[in-house]
């Protein structure tokens, strides 16, 4: 009998093989980790009870941020799902209902709140994370499925572990940590495996007075995603567990396989994702401007009138401590004024250069923000200042160059919420039932069934999600109406200029610059289809007319019009002479017909004399017969 085979376990099935794993993320990450718990703290003021009465702290990092957050993002995200088919009008209507799902999600207030911690996580540490998750609720009675939605949970930047890589796409695995209580873990992986967990977890990376007493009593867990194999392992470093906890296949069945989008980050180079924070690339500036203020602050406090007067005087301590308008009596005031008047009898301290000091203190400082606003490309108009000098042509040089270097930031906060929307619309499409979709839409459910089919097409994808362009930053009411200007006279131009580049260009290529004008403008996104749909009509007629035969000149169309005009004519008078024959023959038939009824008449006539002479002949002819036979004879006497 031969020994029964012991299946032999792959890497990911092994504990020591993820311990390994997290373990070397969490040392790439530890320098990253440190740095962003100090910039939240500072973002706080965490430190203000440590320092000193005298010391200042410029809060720069907290007015950066607070500038920065709004403009990168302020409105709710609108989504804009198009049909790659634009002319199959179930595809348009898929991509209409995937669209109203989406949206419906996307604004949110728990959504708002996700994105919002995310751009605000950007700005701080270096990287903002947040995971769609697939929320299935089930009737307790029958464990039928009764609802289905998706959530868009955020998670802490100290929450996601990743191995060291250059792209993103090329991420062999994503980890995020869960926190279980006992019931919670008995509840997910059963009452063996709570037991084996190990609920001492404490954040070690964040200062012991920032630690709070729940973090204890919790058991770290790691959902991995392991993109290779993919499966996901739950996993836990304690002693007295084997195995992992435990292994599933891939539950959403996505393209990309990871349910997060690529993370926002700061400041990345190409050869690893480690993000770097903002503040870190005008942290020297910072502490320079610590410093100034500090002196500022501590010379500020040294500056008071302080002085000496003639001890023969001593009413004067009570007019130094006088209040406003407040004069004091003075019994002696001849002899005050015989010795020299008041300059005479007191003299105070000289804080010119005290004051020259502090003078040039402020300009400093004013220098070192200058210089950070530069670092990071703050533009004053973003700021909300102006010089009256300035003409309106330097104010918009100034604000362009300001866009310019925040557009990338507001780029990405774009990206990273399409991103999230294409998953989620993955998981729409592949997980949800059509009951689920149609409350959401109010789609007729068997439509929804028949739209489910399209979205899972893959290759080439059916639908493409984005984000509107500008949907998640505030609306600038000015801008918005010098757009509608231009927008309108750029619209009119090219109507004026449409037949001419058509007769030059043709159907195809002058339909392709209107697109590309309309792409151009916010609004001209609204009217897209309208113009593909129009010029799919065009191009249909032009093919029936190129396939007909070819028309004739309008010179020649009132020619023929003529022609048929004459046509018709005759046509009329041939159709009158027609009928007056016809009445002609008409008339002549009846009176064939009378006079064939009078010649029948005589012949009538005719054959009754005719049949009364042959009938009297007869019986004449009988009577002789009768009189010549013998036995009818008779004597006469």
């Amino acid at each position: 009998m031969k020994d029964q085979e012991v299946p032999v376990k792959k890497n990911y099935e092994t504990l020591e093989f993820w311990k390994g794993q997290i373990g070397s993320s969490t040392d790439n990450l530890n320098q990253f980790h440190t740095s962003g718990d100090a910039i939240e703290a500072l973002y706080r003021d965490a430190d203000r009870a440590k320092r000193g009465k005298l010391e200042s702290h410029y809060a720069i990092l907290y007015s950066n941020t607070e500038t920065l957050l709004p403009i990168l993002f302020s409105e709710k995200p609108d989504a804009d799902v198009r049909a790659q088919d634009t002319t199959s009008i179930p595809a348009r209507e898929a991509a209409a209902m995937m669209e109203d799902f989406i949206n419906h999600d996307l604004k949110r207030p728990e959504t708002i709140d996700a994105i919002e911690s995310c751009v605000k996580d950007l700005l701080l540490p270096g990287m903002g994370t947040m995971r769609v998750r697939y929320k299935p609720f089930f009737e307790e009675t029958e464990g039928l499925l009764a609802y289905e939605c998706i959530e868009y949970d955020y998670e802490h930047w100290k929450n996601v572990r990743f191995p060291s890589c250059r792209r993103w796409k090329d991420l062999p695995w994503l980890a995020f940590r869960g926190l279980y209580t006992y019931d919670q873990a008995k509840e997910e992986f059963g009452k063996k495996k709570a037991d084996s967990l190990e609920y001492n977890y404490r954040d070690t990376n964040a200062p012991k007075k920032e630690v709070s007493d729940e973090a204890f009593g919790y058991a770290e867990v790691w959902e991995i995603w392991y993109k290779e194999e993919r499966k996901v392992i739950w996993y836990s470093d304690s002693s007295l567990l084997q195995e992992p906890l435990d292994i599933e296949d891939d539950p959403l069945d996505l393209d990309g396989f990871f349910p997060m989008p690529k993370p926002l980050l700061s400041c990345t180079t190409n050869d690893r994702i480690e993000p770097v924070a903002l503040y870190v690339q005008y942290q020297d500036l910072a502490n320079e401007l610590n410093d100034v203020s500090t002196r500022i602050r501590r010379i500020v406090d040294n500056l008071r009138r302080r002085g000496v007067y003639d001890a023969g005087f001593p009413i004067l301590q009570q007019m130094v401590e006088a209040l406003d308008n407040q004069f004091v009596a003075l019994d002696g005031f001849t002899k005050l004024h015989e010795k020299g008047g008041l300059s005479a009898v007191m003299a105070t301290e000289d804080i010119t250069g005290q004051i020259q000091v502090l003078a040039t203190l402020y300009e400093q400082r004013k220098q070192i923000i200058q210089s950070i606003y530069e670092v990071m490309g703050y533009a004053d108009v973003l700021r909300g200042v102006s010089d009256p000098r300035e003409t309106a042509s330097a104010q918009r040089i100034k604000g362009r160059f300001g866009t310019l270097r925040v557009s990338h930031f507001q780029k990405e906060v774009q990206r990273f919420i399409r991103d999230a929307a294409r998953i989620a619309g993955e998981i729409v499409a592949n997980k949800f039932s059509p009951k689920s979709i149609a409350l959401v839409t109010g789609v007729d459910i068997d439509k929804v069934a028949r739209y489910q089919e399209i979205l899972q097409q893959t290759e080439p994808a059916s639908v493409i999600i984005d984000i509107q362009t500008d949907s998640t930053v505030a609306a600038d009411d000015i801008a918005d109406k010098e757009e509608m200007v231009e927008f309108t006279r750029a619209i009119s131009e090219f109507i004026a200029q449409s037949q001419a580049m058509y007769d030059a260009l043709g159907l195809r290529a002058t339909s392709e610059l209107l697109l590309v004008m309309l792409k151009r403008f916010k609004m001209g996104r609204d009217i897209e289809q309208a113009v593909h749909d129009r010029v799919a009509e065009l191009a249909f007629a032009e093919q029936q007319a190129k396939d007909s035969p070819p028309q004739p000149s309008l010179d020649e169309q009132k020619l023929m019009i003529e022609r048929q005009k004459v046509a018709q004519q005759a046509q009329k008078d041939q159709a009158a002479l027609q009928v007056k024959m016809i009445e002609m023959q008409l008339k002549e038939q009846d009176q064939k017909i009378r006079m064939a009824e009078i010649g029948l008449e005589d012949e009538r006539k005719k054959t009754e004399l005719d049949f009364e002479g042959l009938r009297l002949a007869i019986t004449e002819m009988a009577t002789i017969a009768e009189a010549e036979e013998p036995g009818n004879q008779f004597v006469g006497v």
